[in-house]
């Protein structure tokens, strides 16, 4: 479920790039005023920020899923280069 959010947020990411390269064309041409080229660009930034979001929280549903599991990190040791520096 997470994986299919992140793919539609995907491509809303692409439509609100397109829209946003589109207005600010527009804008330059006089087509549009500077409002709706900002609402453009706002739009953007919270369809980037949804699929940050939804990246994270599948990330965090992995790391929850492994330790439901049983974990499998181990502490490694560190290396020996390191241990003979400091006592």
């Amino acid at each position: 479920m997470t994986e299919q959010r992140e793919r539609e947020l995907a491509i809303a990411e692409e439509a609100a790039r397109n829209a946003t390269v589109l207005a600010r064309s527009q804008y330059q041409a006089g087509i549009i005023d500077f409002n709706s080229l900002l609402d453009s660009e706002r739009s953007l930034l919270t369809t980037e920020t949804s699929r940050a979001a939804a990246h994270a929280d599948r990330a965090a549903a992995a790391v929850q899923l492994y330790k439901a599991l049983g974990g499998g990190w181990e502490r490694a040791p560190a290396p020996r280069s390191l241990t003979s520096t400091f006592p």
